[in-house]
């Protein structure tokens, strides 16, 4: 009972700027699990794929939703810049808009070469 009690003091006396390194440390953290979650969207969509449900545009849609939903989720609990969520936003918007317009040219299955592009454009939203 008594050990609970020190690890309350201990974060008690904690001095503020070893508080704000932690802090960083968390933010980074938050963009390394947005990285993550993009690069793993190749077997993502895979998976979704293997399920049958939805052609490869529609899964890599899924995708960019996803993606949508974290980057504005780590905005609202101000774990990203405004900045970087305008940044990784706005390249978002555009890679969905290029995938939606490949739909008149290559329907719901774009050739191989144009799936690698897209996901390759994916990586790098980060940048």
């Amino acid at each position: 009972m008594i050990e609970p009690i020190k690890q309350f003091n201990n974060l008690e006396s904690e001095k503020p700027e070893n508080f704000r390194e932690r802090e960083r440390e968390r933010e980074l953290t938050e963009i390394e699990e947005l990285q993550k979650i993009i690069e793993d969207s190749p077997k993502a969509i895979e998976n979704e794929l293997s399920r049958g449900c939805n052609p490869w545009l529609a899964c890599f849609g899924t995708r960019t939703f996803v993606l949508n939903g974290v980057i504005r989720i780590l905005k609202f609990e101000n774990k990203i810049s405004l900045q970087d969520f305008k940044k990784f936003s706005t390249k978002l918007l555009l890679l969905e808009n290029k995938a939606y317009e490949s739909r008149e040219k290559y329907g719901w299955n774009p050739p191989d070469e144009f799936k690698q592009e897209l996901l390759k454009d994916l990586q790098n939203i980060m940048e």
